[in-house]
């Protein structure tokens, strides 16, 4: 495991996908961070894949789409799982969810050292049943 590409599909696979935690201590470099979500290092990762786990017990990220330029690596993934604890203050509604996204990892010394992730969060909230109403600002005016 070697090359950025290799080592960031990996990654998914092992821990988010196979839920083996001590490879993210393998392949996530210590001062790593998730620009997006905020966390940092493998233990950032950890406590992340358990707050997803309790709340989307069977999830499950299916690689759609990968490539490498350089040390950096974007893949095109769609998350599913079945909301089953509370999310965000929504109580467990059982509905399935699927949910496309992009990330892009940077992969320095065969490790990840950062990552930036973009996902549909309105859609995942849509398909649990939440109502989400534009600001007025945001509204077209009516003619």
């Amino acid at each position: 495991m070697s090359d950025p590409e290799t080592i960031a599909l990996e990654y998914i696979e092992q821990v988010w996908n196979q839920r083996k935690l001590d490879f993210a201590d393998t392949v996530i470099a210590p001062d790593y961070v998730n620009h997006s979500v905020g966390y940092s290092g493998p233990e950032g990762i950890k406590e992340d894949l358990a707050n997803i786990q309790a709340v989307f017990p069977d999830a499950h990220w299916s690689v759609e789409d990968s490539f490498a330029h350089g040390d950096r690596v974007a893949v095109r993934f769609v998350f599913r799982g079945t909301h089953q604890g509370t999310f965000m203050g929504i109580p467990a509604t059982a509905k399935a969810v699927v949910v496309p996204a992009i990330t892009i990892f940077r992969v320095a010394e065969r490790r990840i050292a950062e990552e930036w992730v973009n996902l549909d969060f309105y859609g995942m909230l849509r398909q649990l049943g939440v109502r989400i109403t534009p600001p007025a600002n945001l509204t077209p005016a009516a003619k």
